[in-house]
């Protein structure tokens, strides 16, 4: 099983399905600048699960070993694309391209009206400096000076509903495109 940065809602799956003595071992997916992931990875050890932990530049060694990929998303979108991690697309269209099952985990709370296919019209953007600085040394310095180099620190991608198999919610496992029928529900439920 591969899990790609952080989730507290995947970690808490994880942990309670090694409560009920189920046996999986999980690789722990991460990438800069934020490496989320290992905090992820510290508390599945801490808990007793068996773990690998790999950058994300690695993961076409290791995806032929995966028997699923597990994301998390920030946002579920009305046309069934994932809003996630940067990264989580890539990682998603590789499980695809090798049959691995891509599972989103993601509260229907997190459904939205919004409809995107692209992460560049809506997302967050992190610090520049983030992608030039690691704990050892400072790359490029002087990248604010440099007229000819301009950093994109994209916070979220968005990845197609044709790479994920199913979303799991607290109401049961669907289809990324069954946001807008889950919404309806939700909306008869508040009136």
């Amino acid at each position: 099983m591969q899990r790609y940065s952080s989730s507290s809602l995947i970690t808490k799956v994880l942990c309670d399905a090694y409560d009920k003595n189920k046996k999986f071992r999980v690789i722990v997916v991460d990438a800069r600048p934020k490496l989320e992931g290992k905090e992820m990875l510290r508390r599945l050890i801490k808990h007793g699960v068996t773990c690998s932990y790999l950058l994300i530049n690695a993961v076409s060694y290791i995806i032929p070993e995966v028997s699923k990929v597990l994301l998390g998303a920030h946002a579920l979108l009305a046309n069934g694309y994932v809003m996630s991690r940067c990264g989580s697309s890539q990682i998603a269209l590789l499980a695809k391209a090798y049959n691995v099952p891509v599972l989103v985990c993601c509260e229907t709370y997190k459904f939205c009206e919004r409809v995107q296919t692209d992460a560049f019209v809506c997302n967050e953007l992190g610090d520049p400096g983030d992608l030039v600085t690691n704990s050892k040394t400072e790359h490029l310095s002087n990248w604010r000076d440099l007229s000819s180099l301009n950093l994109l620190n994209l916070v979220y991608d968005v990845t197609p509903p044709d790479f994920v198999n199913v979303v799991i919610t607290e109401v049961g496992t669907i289809p990324c495109t069954s946001v807008p029928v889950v919404l309806r529900v939700k909306n008869v439920e508040t009136s």
